[in-house]
C-alpha cells in the first residue's frame, strides 16, 4: 500500500511538472504572437520609414546625422525583436540557419554600440541542431561580452567550413583582458567552454590587454542531435 501511494505521488508530481511545462510553452507562444502582431509590425514600419528618410539629402548636417541614427536604431530594434521572437519559439530557433541567427545577433550589436562588424558567414552550414544551437549561444555570449566590456570599435565575425569541421571566429579590437583571467565566470567563458565540450568542439579564447580578443570554435560537422 505504501509503495502504491509512493508511485501515485511520483506519477502526480510528473504530471504536474509536464502540465507546468506545457503552460509555460503556451504562454511563450501567446506572448510571441502578440509581439509579432503588434510591436514587431510597428518596428518594421518604422524601419522602412527611416530607410526612406535616410535616402533624402538634408541641408542640415545635424538632421542628416539624426536620421541616419534613427535608421540604425530601428534596424537594430527589428533585429533584437526577431531574436526575442526566436527565443520565445524554440522550434523557430531550431529551424533558422546558423548564419541567419548570427546575423541577427550582429545587427543587434551594431544598433547598441558604435561598432563596425565585418561579417563573412557561410550559408546553410550542414550541422546538427545541437551543434547549431551551441555555436549560436557561444556567438551570443561573445558578442554580448563585446557589447558590455570590450569598448571595441571594430569586430570581425566569420563562419566557415574546413574539411569536416565548421569554424566560428569572432575578433574585436577592444581593451582585451589578461588570460587566464579571474573574471572568466563574469565573462561567461566557463559556460562557453561547457557548450563547446557538449558538442565535441574546441574553444580557444585569446586576449591581451589593449589588443582585443579572439574567440574561435572548431566543431565537427558529424555528431550531435539531428
Amino acid at each position: 500500500a505504501v509503495a502504491d501511494q509512493a508511485a501515485a505521488g511520483i506519477s502526480n508530481a510528473r504530471l504536474f511538472e509536464r502540465t507546468a511545462e506545457m503552460a509555460a510553452v503556451d504562454e511563450r507562444q501567446r506572448l510571441a504572437r502578440e509581439l509579432h502582431d503588434s510591436v514587431s509590425q510597428t518596428l518594421w514600419s518604422a524601419a522602412l520609414l527611416a530607410g526612406t528618410l535616410a535616402e533624402v539629402e538634408f541641408e542640415d548636417d545635424e538632421v542628416a546625422s539624426n536620421v541616419a541614427l534613427i535608421k540604425t536604431l530601428t534596424r537594430g530594434a527589428v533585429a533584437e525583436m526577431r531574436t526575442l521572437l526566436l527565443e520565445l519559439r524554440p522550434h523557430a530557433l531550431e529551424e533558422a540557419s546558423l548564419d541567419e541567427l548570427i546575423d541577427q545577433l550582429i545587427a543587434g550589436l551594431e544598433s547598441r554600440k558604435n561598432v563596425s562588424v565585418d561579417a563573412d558567414l557561410a550559408e546553410a552550414v550542414p550541422v546538427s541542431t545541437e551543434t547549431k544551437l551551441a555555436l549560436y549561444r557561444i556567438a551570443q555570449e561573445a558578442l554580448n561580452n563585446i557589447s558590455r566590456h570590450a569598448e571595441a570599435t571594430e569586430v570581425t565575425a566569420t563562419l566557415s567550413l574546413r574539411s569536416k569541421t565548421v569554424i566560428l571566429n569572432i575578433t574585436d579590437n577592444g581593451r582585451g583582458f589578461p588570460t587566464p583571467d579571474p573574471r572568466s565566470d563574469r565573462l561567461g567563458l566557463s559556460i562557453m567552454r561547457e557548450r563547446a565540450a557538449d558538442i565535441g568542439a574546441e574553444l580557444t579564447v585569446t586576449s591581451h590587454e589593449g589588443r582585443g580578443t579572439e574567440v574561435q570554435v572548431i566543431a565537427p560537422l558529424v555528431g550531435g542531435r539531428s
